[in-house]
């Protein structure tokens, strides 16, 4: 078994090291936003962190880590392809860190934030998509939260009346690669559920949905088939079939992601345990780190702890391997203890050589008569 340690059951060390310190994670996208207007707002974040430092009584003389932060703030790489960022700031260290994750806005005075705490701040976006099915028609939804957008439109017709031009093209290929109705549905939704990537609902009568996840290329997205009737299922009653899956969220996302383990681990594409994960992150280049969220493995050397030779944001070899993985572009994400009891506790789903995460909001701007 591997070393987990409960940390609500261990003497874990709270004393903070370099006192006081900064903590802040921001969202911080170059590729999406201007860099005047990401330099005013991390303008504000990082007067706000000040400000929130000096008000603390038991920060002593901030003046050093001031100094410090404000040279991070003049110095962010505004030519970064990442999503967000995470400062950790004290009287002597000073780490930024730009990260392929979503991050929420915050701050940290002087409190024990360690890199597993940085997963606690990732935006996770409740995003989803539905392919509704019958006899008549097929329509595929993306939604999130509360709402459902519709992608695509598909009906028996689409197989036969083309005209010219990339609708000509349409003809030759759903010709080939679709016999029936059914077919070419299954074959455009393994192209939108490989594209954009999130748990996938199928509804429909039984029939239908049995042939659509036969034929079904990728089905680690796909989380749950639901039968009914959809003759009449609008983009609202979709909304109140999926309702029970969607209030529990997290059931969904676990669901999700031991999918996604054992299709890597069908695949080949997984590195379990502590030790073959470290060493793999230096030959690896994006991808998911997925860690048991109670996971705490003390640093050990000659019987004597090493943390107190890390900076204030490692407390362990865990926090330290997070590190190592976001220095590597990986996704990463805390899970339950019973997900990773095949693997140590830990496992890495390396990214396919050639194929990189698709970027949703280039894809998004592109007509679905282009991609069809």
């Amino acid at each position: 078994m591997y070393p987990t340690f409960l940390r609500e059951a261990q003497v874990v060390k709270q004393v903070l090291k370099d006192f006081p310190s900064v903590v802040i994670t921001m969202p911080f996208e170059p590729k999406l936003y201007s860099k005047k207007l990401l330099e005013r707002y991390a303008g504000k974040v990082f007067a706000k962190a000040k400000d929130c430092l000096c008000a603390d009584p038991f920060s002593g003389d901030p003046a050093p880590v001031i100094n410090r932060l404000q040279k991070q703030s003049s110095s962010l790489n505004y030519q970064s392809n990442k999503k967000s960022i995470a400062v950790f700031t004290s009287r002597s260290t000073d780490k930024t860190f730009y990260l392929d994750m979503p991050m929420e806005e915050t701050i940290s005075i002087n409190a024990t934030f360690y890199m597993r705490d940085i997963i606690q701040h990732k935006i996770r976006l409740k995003e989803y998509l539905v392919l509704v099915i019958n006899k008549h028609w097929a329509n595929t939804f993306m939604g999130s939260d509360n709402q459902l957008k519709l992608l695509k439109a598909d009906s028996p017709a689409h197989l036969f009346d083309y005209s010219t031009g990339i609708q000509k093209r349409q003809k030759q290929w759903s010709a080939k690669a679709a016999k029936n109705f059914l077919d070419m549905v299954a074959t455009q939704f393994n192209w939108v559920t490989s594209n954009f990537p999130r748990p996938a609902f199928i509804i429909g009568n039984k029939n239908d949905i049995s042939r659509i996840f036969e034929r079904a290329s990728d089905r680690k997205n796909i989380v749950q088939l639901i039968h009914r009737d959809t003759e009449h299922l609008d983009a609202a009653r979709v909304q109140r079939t999926l309702h029970p899956f969607l209030r529990d969220w997290d059931t969904v996302w676990q669901t999700y992601r031991m999918q996604q383990l054992e299709d890597a681990r069908t695949k080949n594409e997984l590195v379990s345990g502590l030790n073959k994960v470290s060493g793999a992150l230096a030959e690896v280049n994006g991808g998911l780190l997925l860690i048991d969220e109670n996971m705490y493995v003390p640093f050990k050397h000659d019987g004597e702890d090493e943390a107190s030779t890390e900076p204030f944001f490692i407390n362990d070899r865990i926090d330290k391997l997070i590190e190592k993985a976001i220095g590597a572009g990986m996704d990463i994400d805390m899970v339950k203890p019973e997900l990773l009891e095949d693997d140590n506790g830990i496992a890495l789903i390396r990214r396919r050589s050639g194929t990189g995460m698709p970027n949703v909001r280039e894809e998004r701007s592109r007509s679905w008569t282009e991609i069809f």
